[in-house]
């Protein structure tokens, strides 16, 4: 089937689905507006995120999977979101990465995550010294997770209510 005609299959099936995925002209999910933001900052932060994806759940979600060297650490993850903003994100490193270090590639991170303005010093005063195993913290609508086993340190991070930066926080 020529790749015109596949597209023109594939969109109808989308219709007729009651689907709206928006994609682009190569038939890959297109970045959504909301979600830019954060991967504009990632990118200027120093992370290479690929295309989205459409993710593994029934979520409807989006996901990009990314990698950098924040600090001096080789860090990777993936970010999740959709046309209503940044789902969540989870990054490692590995676990042989010195806490300090961990902790200022993650806030590297944190820091450079839209969605999170005004959060930021709690979140890295929360992982500061990498706080155990299995962590869980509330900033907020935030919720933050760290983790450490024998492979990776961990930071999973939802930030609440999908909303863009420029939104009304009221």
């Amino acid at each position: 089937m020529p790749r015109t005609h596949l597209h023109l299959a594939l969109a109808v099936a989308l219709t007729l689905a009651g689907c709206a995925i928006d994609v682009n002209d190569l038939g890959r999910p297109a970045t959504p507006d909301r979600v830019r933001p954060t991967l504009d900052a990632w990118t200027a932060a120093g992370m290479l995120c690929g295309k989205p994806q459409e993710g593994n759940v029934p979520s409807g979600l989006l996901q990009w999977s990314c990698r950098g060297m924040l600090e001096g650490v080789e860090v990777s993850g993936d970010l999740d979101g959709d046309d209503e903003g940044v789902f969540g994100f989870q990054v490692v490193a590995p676990a042989a990465t010195e806490a300090d270090a961990a902790r200022d590639a993650f806030a590297r991170l944190v820091e450079a995550t839209p969605p999170l303005d005004g959060l930021e010093a709690d979140i890295v005063d929360f992982i500061d010294g990498w706080p155990g195993i299995d962590v869980i913290g509330s900033f907020g609508d935030a919720r933050v997770r760290v983790d450490v086993d024998g492979i990776w340190r961990v930071l999973s991070v939802s930030p609440g209510p999908r909303r863009h930066v420029d939104d009304d926080a009221s």
